[in-house]
C-alpha cells in the first residue's frame, strides 16, 4: 500500500491509525509495516498502530505484517477473508517487549 524509508532507529514516535478501510482484489500487498526502535523507549515512549474496521478481502499474494520495534497495538472489528496469503499466514512480529490488545480479530488466510 505505501512504504517509508527504512530507518532502524528513530527519535520519533509513529503513530498509525488503519481505521475502516477496505484492502480487496490486490494482486500483491496487503499491510506491510515496519516500526523502527526508538533510541530511549522509556523516556519517549512507544509507537502506536491501530488496525480497526477494515476488510482484507479476495487478495492474492497478501501480506499481513505488523513488524520491528516498540508499539502499542489495537485491533479489533476487522474481517480476513479469502485471502491467499504469501508466506501462508498473518504475522505480528514486534519485539519481545510490545504491549499489544487483539480483541475479537478472526485471521484465517488460505
Amino acid at each position: 500500500m505505501a512504504e517509508h524509508n527504512h530507518v532502524d532507529y528513530s527519535n520519533n514516535m509513529w503513530r498509525w491509525k488503519f481505521v475502516d478501510n477496505v484492502v480487496e482484489a490486490n494482486s500483491n500487498g496487503g499491510l506491510v509495516m515496519e516500526l523502527p526502535l526508538i533510541l530511549n523507549p522509556y523516556i519517549n515512549g512507544n509507537h502506536s498502530v491501530e488496525i480497526n474496521g477494515s476488510t482484507f478481502r479476495d487478495n492474492s499474494m497478501f501480506e499481513f505484517n505488523v513488524a520491528g520495534g516498540f508499539a502499542n497495538l489495537t485491533m479489533y472489528n476487522n474481517l480476513f477473508q479469502n485471502n491467499v496469503a504469501k508466506k501462508g499466514k498473518a504475522v505480528l512480529s514486534m519485539s519481545d517487549r510490545c504491549q499489544a490488545a487483539t480483541g475479537s480479530c478472526n485471521v484465517a488466510c488460505i
